[in-house]
């Protein structure tokens, strides 16, 4: 009898992706495009996509504009790069009305020529063969190159697979996804409000007077606004897990919150990369598997465990 492989616990497999509508297609690739962006040092906010693009789209769903001439990507082609996506499969009349069409500003592609970018389509119903993946590239390009000067812009077509393969390099992301398809891991979350605040309520920080936090090495107490820094460097620097301690519902949940947050005297750590979970309310897989994991697959993540006993600590 064959063995029969585990998939890793992180991971969805590539058709689940079709449980994904519009909005959230669109919010997966801007993710993607956040975490890879984060991971080659440069700011998020090089990722545009949804409500900070204009109603008319214009062909844009998401947008990544780079200023640092040297970028290199991966899956984002080029330092100017727009995808737009597509649930619905894109076979020839559909590529064709995607970039000539009347909904489509003509201007996109002149900008993408200027500044050497690069068009993506990602189509989640197709999963081609890679001579099909060949014939739709090929078949965008004969439409932009009516356009612009023939190779100016760079033109890719993501299918489900490419999407999927994007996708586990990312354990947030892939968290993320989780939810929005209904299949997450027990007690595990992306960044987002870790706190109980309602989504329509103020979650903003109060750094007021009065706050203050110990930080080992330090002779005196620092105020809350100085601490953010601080800690952030010390995670940074350090080689061991850091523990933050209080008395229950004076904020520590809000202030790590806070650490991947911008507004603050310091870059924000790398939400892209956490892993939030609430040991108080039950995670399953258990803390120490999912450690055990992010270090049997080399994974670059910070984990950030709410409610965690010294014990487990």
């Amino acid at each position: 009898m064959g063995r029969i492989e585990k998939m890793p616990i992180f991971e969805i497999e590539k058709d689940d992706l079709l449980g994904l509508d519009d909005g959230q297609l669109e919010e997966l690739i801007a993710r993607l495009c956040e975490a890879e962006i984060a991971a080659k040092g440069h700011a998020v906010s090089s990722v545009r996509w949804g409500g900070s693009l204009t109603a008319a789209d214009g062909g844009i769903d998401v947008r990544v504009t780079v200023k640092e001439p040297t970028f290199v990507g991966d899956f984002i082609r080029r330092r100017d790069t727009v995808y737009q996506a597509k649930v619905p499969s894109m076979a020839q009349a559909a590529i064709k009305k995607e970039i000539s069409g009347k909904d489509t500003s003509k201007d996109l592609f002149q900008e993408l020529a200027i500044s050497q970018g690069a068009y993506v389509i990602v189509s989640l119903k197709d999963d081609l063969a890679p001579a099909k993946l060949t014939e739709r590239r090929n078949l965008m390009s004969e439409e932009v190159d009516k356009l612009v000067t023939p190779g100016s812009v760079a033109l890719d077509f993501f299918d489900r697979s490419t999407l999927h393969q994007w996708l586990r390099q990312h354990v947030s992301v892939q968290l993320w996804v989780r939810r929005a398809l209904g299949t997450t891991l027990s007690g595990w979350r992306p960044f987002e409000r870790w706190t109980n605040v309602p989504p329509d309520a103020d979650d903003t920080l109060i750094v007021g007077e009065g706050l203050y936090l110990s930080l080992p090495g330090k002779n005196a107490d620092l105020p809350l606004v100085e601490g953010i820094p601080a800690v952030h460097d010390l995670i940074l620097t350090s080689s061991k897990s850091i523990r933050v301690a209080g008395l229950s519902g004076v904020g520590k949940t809000r202030f790590v919150q806070a650490l991947f947050e911008e507004g603050f005297e310091t870059d924000p750590l790398d939400r892209t990369k956490v892993i939030y979970g609430d040991i108080g309310f039950g995670v399953e897989p258990s803390a120490t598997v999912i450690v055990d994991t992010l270090v049997a697959e080399n994974r670059d993540a910070i984990l950030v465990l709410d409610n965690c006993a010294r014990d487990e600590h």
